[in-house]
């Protein structure tokens, strides 16, 4: 120390140097509460202070922590370490409440984020013995009185201004372990580089960050965007992309929550959420790389739901799923939490793969329709026009979708389908008994005289001028009996001829579609028409 202090007043200023104090020394300082102990490390600063009062005014500094490491009491578990963290042109003016730093830089960075088999944290278990006690002393009715009785808060200092212009982040990796899974996971990120620029307490500005890093040495991580954490309220504007991480690394995660180990792929995953005031807003960009699932593991954890047939819907023909899950926010809710929003929107998304599949797909070829039905005229076994175009749908969405193929359901409308087939078969009778073509059509007198015939066969009064000569027809043509047999074939026909119609004019494998038998007692017959399934 050097410099100069007016005795009376308390004025002056000091200069000060301090090299290479060993930071185990401070040990005996650390809360009892910390079990955590400082094994490696040093510290040297210089620097200068005014005095006013025998108060610091403006402090000047730049220095660094060099080769610090910690490690979990009574244990060898590394928590956190460094090579160096320095620091350059450091200026604190007390009177102004204002920090400015030109460089923060964070050499060899090597973090431990450990998950126990009771999901706690490895940082979290640090303090968990200072908050068991506060909470005992609260039991006890200890120092903390009741909300009532506490004493008026005071009015809020003034914020301090903080301006630090760089951050650099260099040569550093987190090692990550979760035991919590029935499988342990653990990864390196690792090569981590980069900078966060101009990061200050001003609302109006934003910092720029730009880092970047890799998976177990080889699969690209980054983290680009602006934030501004200081400023009140705190904004946020970041993406993060993992590329190419071999899937087969999740197993402990897919066989925990999903029910299967994953045999191969690869993931992407391009993630970008947003904050501004309380309101969060993100995007999750994910895409799987020829995905296989391994063995089927049992696990209370799994979700309950047909993950094949899921992921079978969403793998394009390519062998790649590429979903956009947004999820969104209120962070000043009292149950807000980021992990849970995150979760509930995937499930959402593969929730609406499993109950509404044929809604995902029709977005494949832009297609607002009902693919999952498809209507045929009344009494009919043809392929309309109406029902070509989404044929024609359908058969891309196969093209597009490989590992999907479709069970091909017929179905009628009894009472419609009954009466249109009644109404064919006495116009087949008429024909046959000699009534030509053109009188069908027309209507004409022979015609007439042919439906008052067979009217008059079924018991009817020929003469009887209070039925007009539709509703003698009409009457003939329910005399008809069309079993549920013919119902069924119709159904059956109507079946055949979607398949029929995706195989030879669409050129889709035959192999891709099965008829499925119906009947039509069975509820679901209520249209006239064919019913698609995800076989």
């Amino acid at each position: 120390l050097d410099g100069g202090i007016n005795p009376d007043l308390g004025d002056g200023s000091i200069n000060f140097a301090l090299a290479a104090l060993p930071l185990p020394l401070f040990n005996p300082n650390l809360p009892k509460a910390l079990h955590a102990t400082i094994t490696d490390g040093s510290v040297g600063v210089t620097g200068s202070a005014t005095l006013q009062a025998f108060a610091p005014g403006i402090i000047t500094a730049e220095g660094a922590i060099e080769d610090f490491a910690t490690e979990v009491y009574d244990t060898e578990n590394v928590l956190t370490g460094w090579d160096s963290v320095s620091f350059e042109a450091l200026a604190v003016d007390m009177s102004s409440q204002t920090v400015k730093l030109k460089e923060l830089r964070i050499d060899g960075y090597q973090g431990r984020l450990h998950i126990f088999e009771d999901g706690s944290i490895n940082a979290s278990k640090v303090w968990r013995a200072e908050l068991a006690e506060a909470e005992d002393s609260q039991l006890a009715g200890g120092t903390n009185t009741p909300e009532t009785e506490q004493p008026p808060a005071e009015e809020s200092a003034q914020p301090w201004d903080i301006d630090v212009r760089s951050v650099i982040v260099n040569e550093s990796k987190i090692d990550f372990m979760d035991q919590s899974l029935p499988i342990a996971f653990r990864t390196i990120i690792g090569d981590i580089n980069g900078a966060i620029k101009n990061l200050n307490s001003d609302a109006a500005e934003s910092a720029d960050v730009d880092i970047k890093g890799s998976v177990d040495k080889y699969a690209p991580v980054a983290l680009l965007g602006t934030m501004n954490p200081l400023a009140t309220p705190m904004s946020i504007d970041l993406n993060l992309t993992f590329e190419g991480v071999d899937m087969a690394l999740l197993s402990p995660y897919s066989s925990t929550y999903a029910g299967y180990e994953i045999e191969s792929g690869l993931l992407d995953l391009d993630l970008t959420y947003a904050l501004e005031d309380v309101a969060l807003k993100g995007l999750n960009k994910v895409r799987l790389d020829k995905l296989k699932l391994g063995k089927k593991i049992e696990s209370e954890k799994a979700i309950d739901a047909p993950l094949e047939l899921a992921l079978s819907i969403l793998t394009d023909a390519n062998g790649v799923i590429d979903v956009k899950v947004p999820v969104a926010g209120n962070v000043d809710d009292p149950s807000f939490q980021l992990g849970g929003v995150i979760v509930k929107a995937f499930i959402g998304l593969f929730t609406k793969v499993i109950t509404a599949p044929f809604s995902i797909l029709a977005s494949l070829v832009g297609s607002e329709e009902d693919l999952r039905q498809l209507t045929f005229p009344v009494g009919s076994a043809e392929v309309d026009e109406s029902t070509q175009i989404k044929l024609d749908d359908i058969a891309e969405i196969l093209r597009q979708r490989p590992k999907i193929d479709l069970a091909l359901t017929g179905r009628v409308n009894p009472a419609a389908d009954r009466d249109r087939l009644q109404k064919n078969a006495l116009d087949a009778a008429l024909l046959e008994n000699g009534l030509s073509a053109e009188s069908l059509n027309e209507r004409d007198e022979d015609w007439e005289r042919a439906i008052n015939k067979r009217f008059a066969a079924i018991g009817g009064d020929a003469n009887d001028e209070m039925l007009s000569i539709r509703d003698k027809r009409l009457r003939v043509a329910k005399s008809i009996d069309i079993s549920d047999e013919q119902l069924n074939a119709l159904a059956q026909e109507r079946a055949a001829a979607v398949k029929t119609y995706l195989v030879t004019e669409a050129q889709i494998d035959v192999e891709r579609m099965v008829i499925q038998k119906g009947d039509i007692k069975d509820k679901e017959h209520r249209y006239n028409g064919v019913q698609l399934d995800i076989d």
